[in-house]
């Protein structure tokens, strides 16, 4: 399926609604974050302040392509991530901070997602893990703005 062409637009909206409902909670560093797609974040704005970062992304390997995928294979990938993330570093050398997080949609026969609310994290660095995940988008933002839903690249339109 692609979003990204016009046989895909409906199916795209269905989509971008779902992620819209969507609710991605992040915890850690005595936070409790509750993030939504066009709102804006003072308590996340004050983590990035207190962190001394700018940029973050909310990423989950799970369910790739938005197709239901079995809890092992979604945990064997999210550790997967965890690993790469663990290894990226910001755009001062330093370790992304990495904060456990998921994402709870609206409907209840979607259980909720295991993610990282990633704080350093640059757009490019977001959008190469959600290609090489599969995943259709991504919540990321930039200290002080709304949050945005990010859509990645279609798997054909990817560097090879």
């Amino acid at each position: 399926m692609d979003f990204h062409d016009s046989s895909g637009a409906a199916e795209r909206e269905l989509l971008k609604k779902a992620f819209c409902a969507t609710r991605y909670e992040a915890f850690g560093l005595g936070y409790e974050l509750s993030l939504r797609v066009d709102q804006p974040h003072p308590e996340l704005d004050a983590l990035l302040l207190k962190t001394s970062r700018t940029d973050w992304a909310f990423l989950t390997a799970w369910n790739p392509r938005s197709i239901p995928t079995d809890a092992q294979q979604n945990s064997k990938a999210n550790k997967e991530l965890e690993t790469k993330l663990g290894e990226l570093r910001d755009e001062e050398g330093r370790p992304l901070l990495i904060l456990p997080g998921r994402g709870v949609g609206p409907d209840p026969n979607w259980p909720p997602e295991e993610s990282f609310l990633v704080l350093g994290i640059s757009n490019a660095q977001a959008a190469t893990l959600c290609e090489h995940f599969n995943q259709w988008a991504r919540l990321a933002g930039t200290r002080g703005a709304s949050a945005d839903l990010v859509w990645s690249r279609p798997p054909d339109q990817q560097p090879h």
